[in-house]
This record gives C-alpha cells, structure tokens and sequence, in this order.
C-alpha cells in the first residue's frame, strides 16, 4: 500500500493498493491500526479510512520508504535498508512532508555545491513541491493531446518569489532544478501574465497543477533546465523534448549510452541551455 497523501489531517488518505482489494474489504497492520477500503477512484487512486489517528507516525516507525520498482528492494532486505534509503533517497534540501517520490535531479546538489552557488553571487529560490504519483504514470494514449495529467500540489512564497522576478528583470538565467520545478514555476506565470515589457512574471501560489508541457509548448518562465535521464513514454522525457527537441533528445541520449552514463533516479543528470 503505498501511501499518496501522509499530510491529511484526518483518518482518510489516498492511496495506491496492489493488488487490489474489493470497497467495503479491510486491512490490518501492527499495532491494531486498520483501514477499510472506501472507494476507488477513475485514476487508479484508492482512498481508505482508519480506525484510529496517528497514522503518519505509524508510517514512519513500520514502513519503508518507498521507490522507483527498478530499485529493488524486498522482504527483509526492505525493512534492513530503510533508513539508508530514508537518507539516500532524499535531497539535501527537503523540509515539508508530502512527496511520494524525492525530485531525483534535486539529488545531485550537496551543501558543498549549494554553498559555492552563494559564494559565487547564483542566488538560490526555493520552492515546495509534492511529487505526485502520475509523474510516473506511463503515456499511453497514441496522441500526446490526450494524456491527462493528474495534480501535483507546490508553493512559492512571497520571498522566493520576488527572487525569482528579479532575476526575470534583470535578464539573468532561470534554472529549474527538475521537471516538477517547471511545471510549478511555469503554472505559477499564470497568476500575473506579461508586464508592458513583455516579460511573464510569477506571483506566490500554493495550488495544484496539471499542467502537460509536450512539444509545442512556449516556456514562459524557465531558460535552463536540470534533468536526468528519463524512462521511455514518460512526461519528464516529453517534457526535456519540448525544452529542447526530439532531436536533440535522441542525440543525448545515444551518446548516453555510448559512454556507460547511468539513468533514472540514482542516475547522471544533464543541463539543457
């Protein structure tokens, strides 16, 4: 059962369950917490309702962390490596609860890196985002045009985001760190639209968005992307193509494995100008 929402606030939570199990059915778990399956949703999702509160503590103490199903890790080997995994997997930088994934190009900045970032006048906006399970979701509709993508929650605050217009004013590079940071920057644009000098702006926002960035797109906020190298019929690999092109996509690519670089989430990263 994999968890989607920890941060509700009552005894419902979203979910992902395999396999199945029918409405009206229950399952248990250690130290008498249980939930019964209360319906199942047209995207997969299936929302549960427990008997008791303090689920997210439960989660912290018996679960494991979860991860992409290429990294394996079963039964006991799970539960041996949990913490490690809960560190590991997991940026530098991270502080509110809420993600069911880390933002894997986020994984490749250290305090180190960060702290040389500052010392060399790049200033740093942060920004909340909860990865949703649909960045992973396959695309498999035949015409990019109707693939649905299902909501991620983020917030920028004020501060951050006056980071941010500054530097858009003063013509400096915007570098998104992740597919999921640009979809939130690039659905952030919309509260404000152009100025008179043409430029889009944001505004501080914490929403959802379902935004689908496929080719054709015009970037409105970003000029430089931070990205790894990303699964086949995937959005984030759509999305480095609309960034870039498909032809420069299958060039990187290829070189990729040419030279033995490693993919996915553990994986090298590569910087789109």
């Amino acid at each position: 059962m994999l968890f989607l929402d920890p941060c509700q606030k009552n005894e419902y939570y979203k979910v992902l369950i395999k396999p199945f199990i029918g409405v009206g059915k229950k399952a248990y778990f250690e130290n008498g917490y249980e939930c019964e399956i209360m319906s199942k949703m047209e995207s997969g999702e299936t929302v549960v309702k427990f008997n008791k509160s303090g689920v997210l503590e439960f989660l912290q103490e018996h679960g494991i962390m979860p991860l992409p199903p290429y990294i394996k890790r079963k039964g006991e080997l799970a539960q041996e490596l949990s913490d490690f995994d809960r560190q590991r997997y997991q940026t530098v930088y991270a502080k509110t609860l809420g993600a069911v994934a880390a933002p894997t190009a986020g994984l490749h900045f250290t305090e180190n890196i960060l702290k040389t970032f500052k010392e060399n006048g790049i200033n740093i906006a942060t920004l909340t985002l909860h990865v949703g399970w649909g960045t992973f979701k396959s695309i498999t509709s035949a015409e990019l045009k109707n693939h649905n993508m299902l909501p991620e929650k983020f917030t920028i605050d004020k501060t951050n985001a006056e980071i941010i217009n500054s530097a858009i004013n003063n013509n400096k590079r915007i570098v998104a760190v992740g597919t999921t940071s640009v979809r939130a920057l690039e659905s952030a644009v919309g509260k404000v639209g152009f100025s008179k000098t043409g430029k889009a702006f944001i505004k501080d926002c914490s929403e959802e968005t379902s935004i689908f960035i496929c080719p054709g797109y015009k970037f409105k906020i970003i000029n430089t992307l931070v990205t790894n190298f990303h699964l086949s019929k995937s959005t984030p690999l759509i999305m480095a193509s609309a960034f870039s092109s498909r032809e420069i996509m299958l060039k990187a690519y290829k070189e990729a494995v040419k030279e033995k670089y490693r993919f996915f989430s553990y994986g090298d990263s590569m910087l789109i100008l």
